[in-house]
């Protein structure tokens, strides 16, 4: 034995490290950032109820993951108290595929974080009558785009435009498409 007693645990569970309770808040930070509700890692420590240290250590890891940028540049005058570190998403960050399907085609575009189109493909492509060969044109249309800019891709969404039965919201086939 080494003289030290072991850590106190609650109910047989050992107690978290500051970076596993930070990471709870992982996403609920990146939303204030996102957002623009979180400008400084104070206001940051504020919204989500924390410590200075664990919104300290959940920027640091949000920045570590290339989603938002830390600024240890002090924050305008006329702040109390010690200066502030500014928060905002990297525009050089990770990006998700966007892609909509009109009557005559589709387009696609990659969308960072913060909401700005990266990039887009130069017209509208032709839409066949198969869905799987749309989503495979639509991957291979992201997968240029991707190469082109060299960003990294997080997620994708599709948006195909129909009419929508009330009162359930249930979304009917597409008129427009030729899809089954």
């Amino acid at each position: 034995m080494n003289g030290k007693s072991a850590p106190r645990t609650l109910g047989g569970t050992p107690p978290r490290t500051r970076l596993e309770r930070g990471r709870g808040a992982l996403g609920p930070a990146l939303e204030l950032v996102r957002t623009g509700r979180a400008p400084t890692r104070a206001v940051l420590t504020s919204e989500l109820g924390v410590t200075r240290a664990t919104a300290g250590v959940v920027a640091a890891e949000l920045a570590t993951l290339g989603l938002i940028r830390v600024d240890a540049r002090p924050t305008a005058e006329g702040s109390q108290g010690r200066p502030s570190h500014r928060l905002s998403v990297d525009p050089e960050g990770p990006v998700v595929l966007a892609a909509q399907v009109h009557a005559d085609g589709f387009r696609a575009a990659l969308v960072g974080l913060g909401g700005q189109i990266v990039a887009t493909t130069p017209g509208c492509e032709t839409v066949g009558a198969d869905p799987a060969e749309v989503i495979g044109a639509v991957v291979d249309a992201g997968a240029g785009l991707l190469a082109e800019t060299g960003r990294r891709c997080v997620g994708a969404g599709l948006a195909v435009p129909s009419a929508v039965a009330e009162p359930d919201g249930t979304a009917l086939n597409p008129l427009h498409l030729a899809w089954p």
